[in-house]
């Protein structure tokens, strides 16, 4: 339940944008934003509220959380640096840039693959792999009658969080950007040619 003696601040952080919001329920006042990951960007937003609402107490609340939001951008920037280290050691650094090659997959999600599947190698097949992850569909069948539903989402779900969120870059057409160059430099020509036909519409 609402108290409407109370104005109500949050913030909703992701790694590159912020969902940002201040609702005044007395007045019937609300503003949403959505802000880039920055702290001239969250400084800007919070200069705008405080025109709007036009009430001294919020400054508190919003400097706390701007303080927050940047305290966890600095946390997230050093915790990649680590694990950009830990992905060119010997252990992981060929593996990882075969990933690399394929869109959607930079270092952290390599890393995140690599280190929670502990090795292709236990697969004998795609098949038992997706199984694995949860990606296959359900089954509920009877006889001769066969029901496929939607995935059963088994087995390790970071990822298959992070496989779901590289997809999105399925949405995009096919095509190699500067970026994508970069990281297929230096890698064997079979690893480019997988990574080209995963990106292949099905026939």
């Amino acid at each position: 339940m609402k108290d409407y003696n109370t104005i109500y601040v949050g913030i909703d952080a992701h790694k590159n944008e912020h969902f940002m919001y201040i609702i005044d329920p007395q007045n019937s006042t609300e503003m949403r934003c959505t802000v880039q990951n920055n702290a001239k960007e969250l400084q800007r937003f919070i200069s705008r509220m405080l025109k709007k609402f036009k009430d001294p107490k919020l400054q508190i609340p919003l400097d706390d959380l701007l303080y927050e939001v940047e305290r966890c951008i600095e946390r997230v920037k050093k915790l990649e640096q680590e694990i950009e280290q830990i992905a060119q050691s010997e252990t992981y650094r060929e593996k990882v840039g075969w990933l690399r090659c394929f869109r959607g997959i930079d270092t952290v999600t390599a890393m995140v693959i690599l280190s929670e599947l502990y090795g292709f190698e236990r697969f004998n097949d795609l098949n038992q792999l997706m199984a694995f992850l949860g990606l296959t569909p359900s089954e509920n069948s009877s006889g001769v009658k066969t029901r496929r539903g939607s995935i059963t989402k088994s087995g390790n779900k970071r990822v298959r969080r992070i496989l779901v969120e590289s997809s999105w870059h399925q949405r995009h057409r096919p095509q190699v950007g500067k970026a994508l160059s970069k990281r297929r430099a230096g890698q064997p020509a079979w690893v480019i040619a997988a990574a080209d036909k995963a990106d292949a519409a099905p026939s």
